[in-house]
């Protein structure tokens, strides 16, 4: 890969020391494991509303709210990284993803109609743009 394309030779060194960068992992790590936790937890709630367990209406209410909160969690952490590292950092924002099913399942069984099939094209899309920049990121 040639240098004007934005090869290894132009790639910027980020400003962070080792200690530093040890620590953003670290942390990307936690946000990561919790949120995909918790969206493991958001499925396992709907499966018991649909068991009769819980209420679905209640059910719903709680994946819709896991969702919510795994995404600004998610999205904040990844956001207030630095910007060079962003291609290298999409451990962070891949819960989202995997927290996106139960809660357009929940906006469905709270009656959300048509918004429930746009919030699903757009997380099937954006799912699919982020995998291909990392797919793309890790051949180079």
């Amino acid at each position: 890969m040639t240098e004007a394309r934005g090869g290894p030779g132009r790639r910027p060194s980020p400003a962070l020391g080792a200690e530093e960068l040890r620590r953003l992992v670290r942390v990307d790590v936690l946000v990561a494991g919790i949120s995909a936790a918790a969206a493991v937890a958001a499925v396992a709630v709907l499966a018991i509303g649909r068991l009769g367990v819980l209420s679905e209406t209640a059910a719903a209410t709680v994946a819709v709210a896991v969702g919510a909160v795994v995404g600004a969690a998610c999205c904040f952490q990844f956001g207030s990284g630095p910007r060079v590292l962003w291609r290298d950092r999409l451990i962070v924002i891949a819960p989202v993803f995997l927290v996106a099913a139960p809660a357009i399942v929940g906006l469905h069984d709270l009656g959300a109609g048509p918004v429930v099939a746009m919030l699903s094209g757009a997380a099937g899309f954006g799912a699919a743009v982020l995998l291909g920049g990392a797919y793309a990121a890790r051949r180079r």
